[in-house]
C-alpha cells in the first residue's frame, strides 16, 4: 500500500506557490477561514492565488492520498462553478516527488495567459508568463536527461544544462538573460519599464528553441 510523504508534498506545495508569486499572484498557504472567500468557508484548500485576471485554488496532492479522495471532487465543483475561479490539481509522484501529468497541457495554459496579457498591453505581465513557461521547458529538460533540479532555482537549473551540454552556450545565454528580464518586470510594479515587442519576440524565440530539445 502506498503512503504519503507530507514532506514531499510540502516541498512541492512551496515550489507551485513560488511560481504563483514570480506570475505575481497574491498566494496564500493553508489560508484561515478569514482569507477564503465565502462559498470556501467551510474548506482549507492547499493554495489560492489571486490576480486581477484569474483566481486560482490549487491541490497539491500525491498518488496515495488521491484514492478516495471525495473531498477533491467537491471542491472542484465549487469551484468551478464560481465565476473568474478555476480549480488546479497538482499530483505529485510517489517515488521523487517529481509533478505528473499533462505538460503539454501546462505550456498551453500559460500561453494563453500570454496572449491575453499582450492582447489587453500588459507587455510585462506577458514576458513574466512567457519566461515561466521557458523554465517549465528547461525542468522538462532536465528531468529527461536524469538531471536532478529539486530544490534549485531557476538559473541552477539553466547552468546544469548548460554544464552538461545539453543548452548550447548561446542559447543558454539568452536563457539567463530572459529569466533575469523576468525577475526584473516582476518587480516593477508601478513603474513605466515596460519590455519592447521585440524583447517579446525574442523570448518566443528562445521558448521554441527550448521546446525543440524537450
Amino acid at each position: 500500500m502506498l503512503t504519503v510523504d507530507r514532506a514531499v508534498q510540502t516541498r512541492e506545495q512551496k515550489r507551485i506557490a513560488r511560481k504563483y508569486e514570480i506570475l505575481g499572484y497574491e498566494v496564500q498557504e493553508r489560508p484561515d477561514a478569514g482569507l477564503l472567500p465565502d462559498f470556501m468557508h467551510d474548506l482549507t484548500p492547499d493554495i489560492i492565488a489571486r490576480s486581477p485576471f484569474d483566481n486560482v485554488v490549487i491541490e497539491v496532492k500525491q498518488r496515495a492520498a488521491l484514492e478516495g479522495s471525495n473531498d477533491l471532487v467537491g471542491l472542484a465543483a465549487r469551484v468551478s462553478g464560481r465565476s473568474g475561479w478555476r480549480f488546479e490539481l497538482v499530483v505529485v509522484d510517489d517515488r521523487d516527488g517529481t509533478p505528473v501529468g499533462d505538460i503539454a497541457a501546462e505550456h498551453e495554459r500559460l500561453l494563453a495567459k500570454v496572449n491575453a496579457a499582450t492582447q489587453a498591453g500588459l507587455t510585462d505581465l506577458a514576458y513574466v508568463y512567457l519566461a515561466q513557461a521557458l523554465v517549465e521547458a528547461a525542468r522538462e529538460i532536465a528531468a529527461s536527461h536524469r538531471i536532478k533540479v529539486k530544490d534549485k532555482t531557476d538559473k541552477s537549473v539553466f547552468l546544469d544544462l548548460g554544464f552538461r551540454g545539453v543548452l548550447p552556450s548561446a542559447l543558454l545565454d539568452r536563457c539567463l538573460e530572459a529569466i533575469a528580464g523576468r525577475d526584473r518586470f516582476a518587480t516593477a510594479s508601478g513603474s513605466d519599464e515596460r519590455p519592447s515587442d521585440a524583447e517579446l519576440k525574442d523570448l518566443f524565440d528562445v521558448y521554441e528553441q527550448l521546446r525543440q530539445l524537450s
